[in-house]
Parts: C-alpha cells; structure tokens; sequence
C-alpha cells in the first residue's frame, strides 16, 4: 500500500520543487531596442543593477547623480546601499557624492555596450564631478547598467 502513493509522493515533491525554482527566477529586464533614456531610468535601472549576475560590491554605498543633456534633459540620482540599488530619483534634491554628465544618446550606448564609459570620458562626451575615484568605479560598475 506504502508503494502505491511513491509515484504521487514524488510528483508532489517535483512540482513543489518546480513551483519555487519559478517563483525565485525574477529574470532580469532586457533593453528593449526603442528604450529611451528617460523610461530606463524611471522603470528598468534598479532591477538590471539589482539583477545583474555581476558580483555586487557590499561597501559601495553612494549617491550618484546622473546629468543627461541634450533630448530629453533631465537629472537623475541612483543610490546605491551595499551595492544595489535601493532607489533611483528623479531630480533628487539631497547631496550626490559624484556626477555624470552625458547626452541621453551617450548614456544609452554605455548601457547597450555600444561604447565604454572609459572611451566616452576620453572622446569627450562624458565628464566626471564629485568624488571620481567613484567615477571611476561607476565605469566598471557600467556591467551592472
């Protein structure tokens, strides 16, 4: 009698084990191809940092102050807790401890891996204020965009 509910025992276990591997895969969102600046920052950045396999630095706690121009010009501040992303805010009124200046263009080839952002401060299309050894760390964070 024991042997008759194996086969169903199993099944339960299986699908309970296939319910939770679901739930605990959040995928993380891809780029769409007609993404703008704009709706990257206010619906896809925290969860791609957040997501991103990259190993995530647990003392990076920081403010960074993104400053896009041209289209679509705005300001935009990620703040970063133990290397994620807790929020990112438009027009933050707080202190940033570093700020990245760059078009929208710009910033969106960084993020599609079109450009680097080493080769955009040397082309002159990004520029660095604040604390720029953060800068600098922003730029191999860059994997996490």
């Amino acid at each position: 009698m024991k042997q008759a509910y194996l086969p169903q025992l199993l099944a339960i276990l299986l699908f309970t084990y296939l319910i939770k591997e679901m739930i605990s895969t959040v995928r993380r969102p891809e780029v769409p191809l007609n993404a703008t600046h704009e709706e990257y920052f206010e619906t896809l950045m925290k969860d791609r940092v957040n997501l991103s396999p990259e190993t995530k630095i647990p003392e990076l706690s920081a403010r960074v102050q993104f400053n896009i121009t041209g289209g679509g010009a705005g300001t935009w501040t990620l703040v970063l807790e133990n290397g994620y992303a807790k929020e990112v805010v438009k027009n933050y009124q707080g202190s940033h401890d570093c700020g990245l200046t760059m078009e929208g263009t710009t910033f969106m080839d960084i993020v599609r891996g079109k450009t680097t952002p080493h080769k955009a401060l040397f082309d002159g299309k990004l520029s660095v204020s604040g604390n720029v050894l953060l800068g600098i760390k922003m730029s191999v964070l860059a994997h996490y965009l």
